[in-house]
């Protein structure tokens, strides 16, 4: 369990590089980004305890 902030906050929260383009003299930041199915992977926990709780609920007979 004290893994789960951890991983939290560390996931999507890393330092990126930064890259200069010698053309427009723009600054950029290229940073990982995981994520799955376009969702941030620190909110699937969240998702999935849901779906869980609402097909067990559902499963005694609780919901529908």
């Amino acid at each position: 369990m004290r893994g789960l902030p951890l991983s939290y906050f560390k996931l999507n929260n890393k330092a990126g590089r930064i890259v200069v383009d010698i053309e427009t003299n723009e600054k950029m930041e290229l940073k990982e980004k995981h994520s799955f199915f376009w969702i941030p992977m620190q909110y699937w926990a969240v998702i999935i305890v849901a779906v869980s709780i609402w097909m067990y609920l559902a499963n005694i007979g609780y919901i529908y």
